[in-house]
């Protein structure tokens, strides 16, 4: 668990000044809708998040392709090892 942090943080520290460190939607509309000197721009904000969405998408299409698509059948459901079917 620690490893885990000590890795984020330095995830957080080198992409600060890239992205802002916007790993998730509800930080970018935190962004958006403060009232400070540097304004995050609204539409900024919204192609940030379609771009989060997007990534986490593709993220679950990679790690689908990886681990399951070999494995798994469209609509079966596996029930203690077994397939639902038989």
């Amino acid at each position: 668990m620690t490893s885990f942090l000590v890795g984020f943080f330095v995830l957080l520290i080198f992409s600060a000044r890239i992205s802002g460190s916007h790993y998730n939607p509800a930080i970018t509309v935190a962004f958006m809708c403060r009232r400070d000197i540097g304004r995050f721009s609204r539409v900024l904000g919204l192609f940030y998040i379609l771009a989060q969405y997007a990534g986490g998408f593709l993220g679950l299409q990679i790690s689908y392709n990886i681990f399951a698509a070999d494995t798994a059948v469209p609509g079966m459901v596996m029930v203690g090892g077994h397939d639902a079917m038989s």
